[in-house]
């Protein structure tokens, strides 16, 4: 009964969040980082602009930025006061 107790406080703690949220800004950083380095590297085209580069204007591509933000916005606060 104790390791059953023990398992509902780990899984109702805020690391699941963290780390959930670290590894979804993880991936979608690695995406973001290769759709720059894919824009700054195109210099025989005509360059585009930054955001059609980025795909802002595509729903999927601008709730991967959301995404980002928000569990910046989350996480980092979260790890700086919880570890203090």
């Amino acid at each position: 009964m104790n390791n059953i107790t023990q398992c509902i406080q780990f899984l109702n703690s805020m690391d699941i969040v963290l780390a959930t949220s670290l590894i979804i800004s993880v991936i979608v950083n690695a995406y973001l980082y290769i759709q720059v380095k894919r824009y700054q590297n195109d210099d025989n085209t005509t360059k585009a602009n930054w955001q059609d580069v980025m795909g802002l204007n595509d729903p999927l591509r601008s709730l991967l930025w959301i995404i980002l933000i928000i569990s910046f916005l989350i996480t980092v606060p979260l790890v700086v006061f919880i570890n203090l």
